[in-house]
């Protein structure tokens, strides 16, 4: 595997070769350019905004790493082998830990960072989202954090995976816009834009010591069915996933496979607000 011992270093420069491609085409301002991931995908939006503080406006992670050492230390049997095939002993080789590890390039990160974490997930422990929190807190950088009760490290309860994607959309809307509604912008092109997360019908915001537990939304109760949770996706997928974007993307990064399958793995989408808005 081409990252074995690299975590974060080559697949990293695949990541920025593609943002460096979307400001190329002329149509993305390189000042809103954001990112986002998931598990791994998670952990290299952490590596970006920390290794290349300036390719990026905002963040959002999904049950990312973000100390390599503390992982080791909270992982499962299945975890640490994984953690010693790719990066050595712990012990041995502290310092390849450290380097695959954001919490060493946290003082560079000057972004705003959403996180979004089951809370009993068992591959990325809720502390990691705890500890990157803290870590920017204490800097005075923007963040969030979301723990989803009874969430593991994929979020398979609908009104979670609605609220997600919600939050993601509007915290990218925020801080690479100009933080106004689209119908307020008079921009047509983003009418479907998911409500804000003022909304009554999305939880409430909770930051970590304030886990939301009870006050999640139902199914019935907020009126979140599938046809919502169908439509928020699709929205996200017509942002970032159209195929003519997935070619471009594989043809700007030579590492990459030409399904753009890697590039979805190490950052799962990049969204950019729309060049010359306020």
């Amino acid at each position: 595997m081409a990252n074995v011992r690299d975590l974060g270093g080559g697949d990293l420069k695949d990541t920025l070769a593609a943002r460096d491609f979307l400001v190329a085409t002329g149509f993305v301002d390189p000042r809103k350019v954001g990112i986002m991931g998931s598990s791994y995908g998670g952990t290299m939006t952490l590596m970006a905004l920390g290794r290349a503080p300036a390719a990026f406006a905002a963040g959002v992670q999904w049950c990312g790493v973000f100390n390599r050492r503390t992982q080791y230390e909270s992982a499962n049997a299945e975890e640490k082998q994984w953690l010693v095939s790719m990066l050595g002993d712990p012990v041995k080789d502290k310092a390849a830990y450290d380097a695959a590890s954001p919490a060493s390039y946290v003082q560079n990160i000057n972004a705003p960072v959403l996180s979004l974490q089951g809370e009993n997930d068992p591959i990325v422990p809720r502390n990691q989202a705890e500890e990157l929190d803290q870590s920017l807190r204490s800097r005075g950088i923007i963040t969030e954090a979301i723990f989803y009760p009874g969430e593991g490290h994929r979020f398979l309860k609908i009104e979670n995976q609605t609220d997600a994607l919600r939050r993601t959309v509007a915290w990218f809307d925020k801080y690479l816009k100009d933080g106004r509604p689209a119908a307020e912008r008079g921009d047509n092109s983003n009418k479907d834009q998911p409500p804000d997360p003022e909304d009554d019908h999305i939880v409430s915001g909770s930051t970590v010591g304030h886990d939301i537990a009870g006050q999640l939304p139902t199914v019935h109760d907020q009126h979140v069915g599938r046809q919502q949770a169908r439509q928020a996706h699709q929205q996200v997928e017509h942002l970032v996933r159209r195929p003519l974007f997935l070619k471009e993307v594989a043809d700007a990064c030579p590492r990459l496979d030409r399904s753009g399958k890697s590039y979805h793995r190490h950052a799962d989408f990049q969204y950019s607000g729309e060049r010359g808005s306020a």
